[in-house]
């Protein structure tokens, strides 16, 4: 039986070493359960299998990118309200803003220091992140 306060994060990216990076960053925290994804539409599948607490997503995947992904993600009643990290090597203000458009909660550039998005994984899957969010909607 899962604990209460335990989080699912899914992370999509096409890159292996990128997976395994963050993937090793998190599994030091035994209350997160990490599954990823390869692509777009690989995110999108694995998404309706689970109930996910917060997506990390890389803007440069391949088949569906990950602005239309974030769209599609959206557009799922489960996925309204879910953080969305956008991480990219690539950082325009386009991007920017449309990572936002679709719904990106925050976009990251890389590298990022493990601290700093160890910091954001902690804040985004907190119940205080909760709690606000719930006073907006």
């Amino acid at each position: 039986m899962p604990r209460a306060d335990e989080k699912k994060i899914l992370i999509v990216d096409n890159d292996s070493s990128s997976l395994t990076v963050y993937t090793a960053y998190l599994k030091r925290h035994p209350h997160l359960t990490i599954r990823t994804a390869r692509n777009g539409y690989e995110a999108l599948e694995i998404a309706t299998q689970d109930n996910f607490d917060l997506i990390h997503i890389n803007i440069q995947i391949p088949k569906l990118d990950g602005i239309e992904t974030i769209k599609r993600l959206r557009m799922m009643s489960n996925y309204q309200y879910t953080p969305i990290l956008v991480i990219s090597t690539v950082c325009t203000k386009c991007s920017l803003i449309e990572s936002k458009k679709a719904g990106g909660n925050e976009f990251i550039r890389v590298p990022i220091s493990r601290e700093n998005y160890l910091d954001k994984i902690e804040y985004y899957t907190s119940s205080n992140y909760r709690l606000e969010t719930n006073r907006l909607f």
